[in-house]
């Protein structure tokens, strides 16, 4: 019998990805990607619609998601313990068109509440310095110029 792959068949997850990547317990993962289908010899990879994906956390089956128009699929989770996770996506294929395929795994770092409150805190800190440096520059560039407008008036008397 042969391969899909030797038949020229293949199928890939595109666009495969989690948001947030970093976040508190208690919070929602997105999972996202595409499921598509090649057939060679022709270029283009065509979505897979209505096509079921399995969803798995740390070699973990936690769900499944069902691709949607544009091979699209969305599966939210909620990791329940800190800590440091890989996500991933696989599709079981379809004898004798569509063969197994599965995501290169996604990092997911879970964080106490506490340090997430730390990490906001540190982001606002280095977000109004930099507004602060900003405005110190600006107002030395502002005093420069003046200097030299009324040099350059001085000059012209």
């Amino acid at each position: 019998m042969a391969t899909q792959q030797a038949l020229g068949y293949t199928t890939r997850f595109s666009d495969f990805g989690v948001t947030p990547s970093r976040l508190p317990i208690g919070g929602t993962v997105t999972i996202t990607g595409k499921l598509q289908w090649h057939f060679w010899p022709f270029c283009n990879w065509i979505s897979l619609d209505g096509k079921k994906v399995e969803i798995y956390v740390d070699g973990g089956k936690v769900g499944e998601a069902t691709t949607q128009e544009g091979g699209v699929f969305r599966f939210y989770w909620i990791p329940q313990a800190v800590g440091t996770y890989y996500v991933k996506a696989y599709y079981p294929g379809e004898w004798p068109l569509y063969n197994a395929c599965e995501s290169s795994p996604v990092k997911v770092e879970v964080i106490t509440q506490e340090q997430a409150k730390e990490e906001q805190a540190m982001n606002w800190a280095i977000i109004i310095a930099g507004v602060m440096i900003a405005a110190i520059i600006g107002v030395a560039i502002y005093e420069h110029l003046e200097t030299q407008r009324l040099i350059t008036l001085a000059a012209a008397r």
